[in-house]
């Protein structure tokens, strides 16, 4: 994610609505909504904080080794943030179910 406007107004009103889809064909397919709280993660501040980061530095590393690096396939990702879920739900379909 980049600084932007999306960002100044979730400093402001950080409840958001997360929605992921997965589809591998028309009759099978996975959906998960998550609701909860943004918040922006920074290398500094409090212990909490410098742990959020660097799990999310773990996590991002995992998908993609060359994060933040020179080799960093997505160069202009600059923010990380995390989501403290109040409310989760899915659905998936499957031919024959």
């Amino acid at each position: 994610m980049e600084p932007g406007t999306k960002l100044t107004t979730l400093t402001r009103a950080p409840w958001v609505a997360v929605e992921v889809d997965e589809i591998e064909g028309l009759f099978e397919w996975r959906s998960v909504v998550v609701h909860g709280a943004f918040y922006q993660l920074t290398p500094g501040g409090t212990t909490y904080d410098v742990n959020a980061w660097e799990t999310g530095i773990e996590a991002l590393c995992e998908l993609i080794p060359t994060t933040f690096l020179r080799s960093d396939p997505i160069p202009f990702r600059t923010v990380m943030f995390r989501i403290s879920i109040d409310r989760l739900s899915g659905r998936s379909a499957r031919p024959g179910e």
